[in-house]
């Protein structure tokens, strides 16, 4: 393999590894609102389950596409980012206007969430990142 092609594998890779660590994030967090205590960690909230666990299930579809480099794996794994930041954007309204007393941790999750997907947008968005995955 060239060190061309081990630096576009290298690249996807971090790609793919920061989205299969934010669809873990989002099926913590949808667990934990289902009810389950998580390290310690109890915050029932129904409403914001069942989104979670939909985000977390096309983020780690975006990162699978990307991982096996199927056919328009770049579209997907950005679609799969921007459905991540809209779904990000929304928790983070019911979670500063939802009616719900405000939990700064709560706020801090969906603000890093936020950063991580707005980095991912824009690796794949780089030139780097297009090649990578095949979106010349």
């Amino acid at each position: 393999m060239s060190a061309s092609a081990e630096g576009k594998n290298a690249f996807a890779n971090v790609i793919v590894g920061l989205l299969v660590m934010m669809s873990i994030t989002l099926a913590t967090a949808s667990t934990i609102h289902f009810g389950v205590a998580v390290a310690g960690v109890d915050d029932p909230f129904p409403g914001a389950a069942l989104p979670e666990a939909i985000i977390s299930v096309v983020v780690l579809a975006g990162a699978a596409a990307a991982a096996v480099r199927v056919s328009h794996a770049w579209r997907w794994a950005l679609a799969a980012t921007l459905f991540g930041i809209l779904g990000f954007l929304i928790g983070l309204r019911f979670t500063l206007f939802g009616g719900r007393s405000v939990v700064f941790g709560d706020v801090v999750y969906h603000l890093a969430g936020l950063l991580v997907l707005v980095v991912i947008a824009g690796l794949l968005l780089s030139s780097r990142g297009r090649a990578a995955l095949g979106k010349a």
